[in-house]
């Protein structure tokens, strides 16, 4: 039963950890955003804040690799759970997931 507890808890702050993830590309999606169009706005040269929006674009491709890299824990996990004979589709909603070969919508546990 413990197995099973513990499960559930990192089921739970994967899930929170992914979605936490997607909320902090969108922040620095918009961030990005308002840089250029603030340039438009204020009217000054397309060079005005190029190494700023370098650096923060670049942030922007760390949280896409973190993004990937957790979704390949959430695979391993998998893994895990089922040699542990731990099920994984016991807690919460789950989420529909397009399949990365057949582009269906199916239902995956978290």
């Amino acid at each position: 039963m413990t197995h099973i507890r513990t499960g559930v808890r990192i089921a739970r702050k994967l899930k929170e950890s992914e979605h936490a993830i997607d909320h902090a590309i969108i922040a620095v999606s918009a961030m990005i955003q308002t840089m250029v169009e603030g340039r438009i706005e204020a009217g000054v040269a397309a060079q005005t804040g190029q190494l700023a929006l370098t650096h923060v674009v670049d942030g922007l491709v760390r949280l896409n690799q973190v993004r990937g890299d957790v979704i390949a824990g959430h695979d391993a996990l998998k893994d895990v759970a089922d040699a542990a004979g731990i099920p994984y589709r016991m807690d919460g909603t789950l989420e529909p997931k397009i399949g990365p070969t057949t582009g269906r919508l199916s239902v995956v546990a978290a």
